[in-house]
């Protein structure tokens, strides 16, 4: 993938990419601009789109026993729009904070309950700020059994732990003498 760190000096593929670019201003011309939604028809959109055009939006309607189901994966957007459009307030349930923090607009976070990302079962979801979310034990996947299991297993045994693998831009940038 292609992040902000990525220079020429860093990882030889930008330089082939940028190298390619080179004398061309126009090499995005033609490109959609991703603001661009299906209800407003190909006009730019001019301010935010409410709950009820994002939901009408989406290219297959897909009724709430269909979404709110277990075993299958499902965009967190999607579902906040949904839950929102069912009349359930945006409020942290751990803390009861209001999506604005400082007068600015805080966007709450939707967690699942029981921290398995593919039970979207409407009570096991629930609106969580970013404080109160980065404490639960299922947060971002951190507590997932296998790992657990895994760690836990090799601690009993006495075992070490595995070395925690390089990123690929670590690799690239590593020297050959570093390497062995």
């Amino acid at each position: 993938g292609w992040n902000k760190g990525l220079t020429k000096e860093t990882d030889p593929r930008v330089a082939v990419h940028a190298k390619k670019l080179k004398g061309r201003p126009s090499w995005n011309k033609g490109r959609k601009c991703p603001q661009i939604s299906a209800t407003n028809k190909g006009r730019l959109l001019r301010g935010p789109v409410t709950l009820e055009e994002r939901v009408r939006s989406s290219r297959t309607i897909v009724s709430d026993e269909q979404l709110f189901v277990v075993g299958k994966w499902r965009s967190s957007a999607t579902l906040k729009a949904r839950i929102l459009l069912r009349g359930v307030e945006e409020i942290c349930v751990a803390c009861g904070l209001m999506p604005t923090w400082a007068e600015k607009p805080l966007t709450l976070q939707l967690d699942h309950a029981n921290g398995d990302s593919k039970d979207n079962r409407f009570e096991n979801l629930r609106f969580l700020c970013p404080n109160c979310h980065s404490q639960t034990s299922t947060f971002g996947g951190k507590r997932n059994a296998k790992t657990k299991g895994l760690y836990a297993s090799l601690r009993a045994a006495g075992k070490p732990l595995p070395k925690p693998r390089k990123s690929k831009r670590q690799r690239l940038t590593t020297s050959v003498a570093c390497r062995s």
